[in-house]
């Protein structure tokens, strides 16, 4: 009996000592694999940039600069270009140059008009945008705060806001709500917008809350004209010794076709920039724009602000 386990041993060594030369010839084998592959990346050609999103609240502003190759290189801004703005199709007035690539007019957006810009790059030619303001402004009927009233799937208690949203009939709504918290420490004041999500159909089948955006975008498309009841989760890690103010800033924006195809589009590009060891290199996601002959977005909303406390 002492004789079979002698030999049981020596098997079990060799066998282990097997394993091992066979593990170390993998590895040198993997390492002798790597091999250095040069190509070239091809790189579109620079365009002007414009980025501006109007609103019946405040006086239409546009930024302009130059796209680049890089997002760790600064944009080049614009200083030299002429802007025209146009409404229902007639001219309104030409915007003025503020400093630091902003163009900007006292004329405030109409709600239910259409605007349009007609802007003019030296050696880039003309860029045309447009988009139109949506008709009525929405607001949320009796918005009201519930600390500590759901468990995400990861365990993490948060914070509730119910409200009921009256959608127009006969028409096709875009809509996005975020929250703003503000909180303090010794000396400062600062704002976050925490992590926001819902269980609610109209919501869910966005498909956006895979990336955890700061802002739901949803549409009217479950119920059209009708008063739809919605809950919205909220919550998220402030800073240690920070003391959180009992209200909290709710946005809900009634906002353009536009405005929701670039937004949707803006999410999912900001989270495939770079891959992960799981997912491997992710695929780049094109962004949505409106621009003629350049890149960028001219889109229109709707704003209503509540401050609501706990």
């Amino acid at each position: 009996m002492i004789h079979l386990n002698l030999k049981r041993n020596e098997v079990n060594n060799r066998m282990k000592n097997s394993c091992f030369q066979v593990l170390i010839c993998i590895l040198f084998s993997l390492y002798g694999c790597e091999k250095e592959v040069s190509f070239k990346i091809s790189t579109l050609p620079s365009k002007p940039v414009i980025n501006s999103f109007f609103t019946p609240d405040s006086a239409l502003t546009i930024h302009l600069s130059k796209s680049t190759d890089s997002e760790y290189r600064e944009p080049e801004i614009i200083n030299n270009a002429r802007i025209d703005l146009f409404t229902n199709s007639v001219f309104t007035e030409r915007l003025s140059y503020l400093g630091d690539g902003k163009y900007n007019t006292p004329y405030k957006p109409v709600s239910g008009r259409d605007y349009s810009i007609l802007v003019t790059v030296p050696g880039y030619g003309e860029l045309t945008a447009a988009d139109r303001i949506v008709s009525q402004k929405v607001a949320p009927i009796n918005p009201t705060l519930i600390e500590d009233n759901f468990i995400d799937e990861e365990g993490s208690v948060l914070d509730e806001l119910q409200f009921v949203l009256p959608d127009p009939p006969g028409e096709q709504n875009y809509y996005e709500i975020r929250i703003i918290m503000d909180y303090s420490d010794s000396t400062n004041l600062e704002y976050i917008v925490p992590f926001i999500t819902s269980t609610d159909p109209s919501i869910t089948q966005e498909g956006d809350l895979y990336y955890y955006p700061e802002s739901l975008l949803f549409t009217d498309k479950l119920f059209d004209g009708q008063q739809k009841n919605f809950s919205i989760y909220y919550g998220g890690y402030l800073c240690t010794g920070c003391i959180e103010h009992p209200s909290i800033l709710v946005e809900l924006r009634n906002v353009s076709y536009t405005y929701y195809q670039y937004k949707k589009s803006l999410i999912r590009h900001i989270e495939n920039q770079s891959g992960d060891i799981w997912n491997g290199m992710a695929n780049p996601i094109p962004v949505f724009s409106n621009i003629t002959n350049g890149y960028g977005i001219f889109a229109a909303y709707s704003s209503h602000i509540d401050t609501l406390h706990y």
